[in-house]
């Protein structure tokens, strides 16, 4: 299912932005270099069986890359759905469906825009890779994804209201009194995808903490 999800960027290639196409293409290359760890990770991944909720909050920064202009400094906070799915492992590694609702409120502003604040929700449906080898050590998580997200403002990098939002992130899983802490980050892309204006659009780092229930 991951090759076939890939297949499709050339048909998709014409109507992706450039962050897009970046975003994706970054994914190819790792999932390409995750061939070879699935296979020397064999025995080690040990798969979550079920479903499972988690919250998480955390810190977000915009980063001057790709087209983004505008500092800014913010929050975000979620909740997710993980399902396990035997259908999106990738070798022996298992893979997991996970949506996710999230707020983002950011504060910041270049010329001609004054300074402000936006709020925006969206949503995002990811596929999740986890390594958990057996023993105390932490395990390890690689996601992708792609959603949609509403904010109450625009600005110089987001000429719309609605934008695409792929995002790529990982990090750790630390076991707690039979929770699952999540610590990770995200390089979450946000514009149009050229169906308003310059289309610049914002790429964002999420620094987050997690916990299941």
């Amino acid at each position: 299912m991951v090759h076939g999800a890939l297949a499709l960027y050339p048909i998709l290639r014409g109507s992706l932005g450039y962050g897009e196409r970046v975003v994706v293409r970054v994914l190819g290359i790792f999932l390409s270099c995750a061939g070879g760890l699935s296979v020397a990770s064999l025995g080690r991944a040990r798969p979550t069986e079920g479903s499972s909720w988690s919250i998480y909050a955390g810190a977000v920064r915009s980063v001057p890359i790709l087209g983004t202009s505008d500092e800014r400094f913010g929050i975000v906070a979620g909740i997710q759905y993980l399902h396990r799915d035997p259908r999106f492992d990738y070798g022996q590694v298992p893979g997991y469906l996970v949506l996710e609702g999230y707020y983002l409120g950011t504060s910041g502003g270049i010329q001609p825009f004054p300074r402000d604040r936006a709020n925006a929700l969206g949503g995002l449906v990811m596929i999740r890779y986890v390594w958990e080898p057996k023993g105390r050590l932490p395990g390890t998580f690689f996601e992708f994804g792609w959603g949609l997200q509403y904010s109450d403002r625009t600005s110089r990098d987001l000429d719309a209201h609605w934008n695409s939002t792929p995002t790529l992130g990982g990090g750790f899983l630390l076991r707690l009194n039979q929770r699952t802490v999540t610590v990770g980050a995200r390089l979450h892309h946000i514009s149009n995808a050229g169906t308003k204006g310059g289309n610049r659009g914002q790429n964002q780092v999420h620094f987050f903490v997690g916990w299941s229930f």
